[in-house]
């Protein structure tokens, strides 16, 4: 969709709509993850889930971050109309596609320098060592699957996807079960089932866009495609992918202050975190279309568009963010006890309340989700890592200091300090750059 001419209510919905549907179900993957690990295995299968999280964010959030600084300079590359610019710029990100695929493996071969550095308890290392080496050795699954999708979200093209994600939940959801709940396998079915799905909805993505949209398939050979075009993907897949590395090393300090506690805790940290997850997924893809629809005007020249585009995401923000802090006030214990399971303890439950209750007051107010993406796109490649670097003093601050002074709140007020203090100075360096002006200078 084209989101450089007038606001069209309609087309805003059918563009937002699916985008936010589609990354319910993806966050979904790790709700029924967790919730058959926890009610089919015990404690220390769902504490390994909880202790890796850390390790499993800085892989997500690299990822994250490379793909969505490639949808940005794709949507340029379609609002600037260059017939060759999209072939060239797709070819070049699918070159740094392969090259993270192969990191991923890497990694996945390192996996006891991974455990020492994610700080996993020694009684968790022999159920974390497949479970991790499986979620890294997939990263090329997930990653042609964020590079599909990137380029569909480019043309405004979400519904497919949206509908994908149906499929996809049912896929994981299947194989979580049968591989744990029948085949009673360990945690790292959970790890390999996702890996199964993202692979999957790949090759579906592949079809439709070869049905659909060819033109977006062409390829350019290494020699077509510009010098600056490499460094430009780089540049924004890179800021992004620091600024989102930053984030993930402060959730990865604050994860290994949380595995200083008894693993019971940990265990109710994997209940929270995939609640909290799934809450916040369409305020996070709120940040998404922030990044599609300035990087379009971007293209286009076109400053007020981006200023009106945003008021009104600022607005939904606020009004998804109060309704989730609401649904956890009200209709949080049901919440986690469907998750858990009838027989969970309620020290597990009631820790992963209590912490949902205390990270959910921030939801309506973390609106660096909106800004690190449209700083980006504005090419303001120094706010969004300095946003990064203000989120790793923060989960440090909580890891040194609140976790070994209050606990498990601790550790939650680490996550209100992190978004809090991020979304006031993303929201100053937004409006400077807005009243400066020059972003959107050709």
């Amino acid at each position: 969709m084209d989101f450089t001419g007038a606001y069209s209510r309609t087309a805003f919905a059918r563009f937002l709509l699916p985008l936010m549907a589609a990354e319910l179900f993806q966050q979904i993957y790790g709700l029924i993850n967790t919730a058959v690990v926890s009610w089919a295995l015990d404690d220390t299968a769902l504490a390994v889930m909880g202790a890796c999280s850390g390790l499993l964010a800085v892989r997500g959030k690299v990822l994250a971050g490379m793909f969505y600084g490639f949808g940005i300079c794709l949507g340029r590359a379609v609002g600037s109309g260059a017939p060759r610019c999209l072939p060239a710029t797709f070819s070049a990100a699918l070159r740094y596609t392969l090259a993270l695929s192969a990191l991923g493996v890497l990694a996945a071969l390192g996996v006891n320098g991974l455990m020492d550095l994610g700080n996993i308890p020694p009684q968790l290392r022999p159920a974390a060592a497949p479970y991790l080496m499986l979620s890294f050795a997939g990263a090329g699954a997930v990653g042609a699957k964020l590079l599909l999708v990137v380029l569909l979200q480019a043309m405004g093209d979400t519904g497919y996807f949206s509908a994908l994600a149906v499929l996809g939940t049912l896929v994981n959801t299947a194989l979580v079960v049968l591989f744990i709940g029948i085949l009673h396998g360990g945690v790292a079915c959970a790890a390999l089932a996702t890996v199964l799905t993202n692979g999957l909805l790949a090759m579906l993505l592949l079809r439709y866009l070869r049905r659909k949209w060819p033109k977006l398939l062409r390829t350019a050979t290494v020699r077509e495609i510009p010098g600056a075009l490499w460094w430009n993907l780089l540049e924004n897949g890179g800021a992004k992918t620091i600024y989102f590395f930053l984030g993930a090393l402060g959730t990865l300090v604050l994860q290994r202050g949380i595995n200083t506690l008894a693993p019971q805790l940990i265990a109710a940290q994997a209940l929270a975190l995939s609640l909290q997850s799934l809450l916040i997924a369409p305020q996070g893809e709120l940040g998404t279309a922030s990044a599609v629809i300035t990087g379009q005007n971007v293209g286009a020249g076109n400053r007020n568009n981006i200023l009106a585009y945003h008021r009104r995401l600022v607005r939904l923000f606020v009004a998804l963010g109060a309704e989730m802090a609401a649904l956890i006030w009200l209709a949080g214990q049901p919440l986690v006890q469907l998750v858990a399971g009838p027989e969970k303890s309620p020290e597990v439950t009631g820790a992963a309340l209590h912490w949902l209750r205390i990270t959910v007051l921030i939801f309506p107010f973390s609106f660096a989700i909106l800004y690190r993406n449209a700083l980006q796109a504005l090419e303001q490649y120094g706010g969004v890592v300095l946003l990064g670097v203000l989120e790793v003093v923060c989960s440090a601050v909580c890891a040194w200091v609140l976790i070994p002074c209050l606990g498990f709140t601790g550790g939650a007020l680490g996550v209100v300090l992190s978004w809090g203090a991020s979304a006031l100075l993303g929201g100053v360096l937004f409006r400077r750059v807005m009243k400066g002006g020059g972003a959107c200078a050709d």
